[in-house]
């Protein structure tokens, strides 16, 4: 699955998701035909619009619709409360259904959190419906916050097809549940939460969360890192919107990547912009395989970066004139064409499971519209080396 995934991710990161230029929402309900949670899914949807507000008209969706992200909220919150998160990430270009169902049953929240899934598979097939053809439910991601962010973990532990799961100061919900997440993980957390405590949850949830197959993180914020500001709510001093910039960025980052919007998102979350911002206590990173972006963009005499995250060892990077395959090996898929190699690179990585290597374009005309296809082998956390996913650039002017 996760091969398949890689070259689909591959095309999908050629074309970009639309940006809207307003936030609208709309507060929508859905029919839960699972038999268990609420018998009526309510949720606040934000979206890509024309102009801010409620009930604002949708921006014509992309071929395949928006991506789309589902966020369960806090213990007595609703969705409604995390306004700045759906207008955030709906500005950015996705639908986010915030959940408004299940104030004070975290069971209840649970159920909820995997019927959405298929009730939004259903409204976006529904002719006539608000969201109809406007969903890309093969790119969809699950957010949670608090009681949520544990929930978040509940779901995805029997998951019905969100891709990547992003939790700010989760509860834990125990190794049991944790250790059957597959899909990639990210825990955002603060030093200064005295709801809970990061020591006993965040950091437990990441821990926990041993079967994520492909990469698992947690970034462990600073003491001005409380637990309601990381998320967008109660934002009264200047601290509380720094601590947003941050959060928000770095939830972004990860969905981007993982849901195939910009493979260079995950800079934000384990790469140098996120190493770099003085909000950062501590980072923690398992690669499950080795997982590669870059930054920068493919401009005639510009020099990208290449980004890599394994465990500690040799990594072997590698470019090529396109994708091909995929082609078993012993490593997993070999995505690149073999018969269009173009260079490779010998990298060390360490304790901090991260390097880089820069890629020079040449100036030169012909080669605009190339295609540049990009794959590592390096130590994931099993014994042997494994391949990455491909990245794909298109060399430009």
């Amino acid at each position: 699955m996760i091969r398949a995934l890689a070259l689909a991710l591959a095309s999908a990161l050629l074309q970009p998701v639309s940006v809207g230029q307003e936030a609208g929402y709309r507060d929508l309900s859905f029919p839960n035909t699972t038999g268990q949670g609420s018998s009526t899914l309510a949720a606040r949807v934000y979206y890509p619009a024309t102009s801010a507000g409620a009930n604002a008209v949708m921006i014509a969706p992309p071929a395949g619709g928006y991506p789309v992200i589902v966020f369960l909220h806090g213990w007595t919150q609703t969705g409604a409360s995390y306004s700045k998160l759906g207008t955030y990430l709906s500005k950015k270009g996705y639908v986010a259904v915030l959940n408004n169902t299940a104030q004070f049953s975290f069971s209840t929240q649970a159920d909820d959190g995997i019927a959405y899934f298929g009730a939004l598979v259903t409204a976006n097939a529904q002719a006539g419906n608000f969201l109809s053809g406007a969903l890309n439910m093969s790119r969809a991601g699950l957010s949670g916050h608090s009681a949520g962010g544990g929930n978040t973990v509940t779901v995805l532990a029997d998951n019905p097809g969100y891709r990547c799961g992003a939790v700010f100061a989760p509860i834990d919900p125990g190794a049991a549940t944790t250790g059957q997440v597959e899909v990639p993980l990210a825990v955002i957390h603060g030093e200064g939460d005295l709801v809970l405590l990061w020591q006993f949850t965040g950091l437990n949830v990441y821990n926990e969360a041993t079967n994520v197959r492909g990469l698992r993180t947690f970034y462990r914020m600073d003491f001005g890192c409380g637990h309601n500001n990381l998320a967008g709510l109660f934002h009264l001093t200047s601290t509380d919107q720094d601590v947003w910039r941050v959060t928000k960025r770095v939830m972004r980052g990860f969905f981007d990547h993982y849901l195939g919007v910009d493979q260079r998102g995950l800079d934000r979350v384990i790469g140098e912009a996120a190493r770099a911002e003085p909000r950062l206590a501590e980072l923690y990173l398992s690669v499950e395989s080795p997982t590669l972006w870059t930054a920068g963009d493919a401009q005639l005499g510009q020099t990208i970066t290449l980004h890599v995250a394994s465990e500690p060892g040799l990594v072997v990077l590698a470019a090529a004139g396109g994708l091909a395959g995929p082609l078993p090996t012993p490593f997993g898929d070999l995505l690149l064409d073999p018969g269009a190699l173009l260079t490779t690179w010998l990298r060390q990585v360490g304790q901090e499971r991260y390097a880089t290597q820069p890629l020079a374009i040449p100036s030169d005309p012909s080669l605009v519209g190339f295609q540049l296809a990009l794959q590592a082998l390096g130590a994931g956390t099993g014994a042997a080396s494994a391949l990455s996913g491909a990245a794909l650039l298109t060399v430009q002017l």
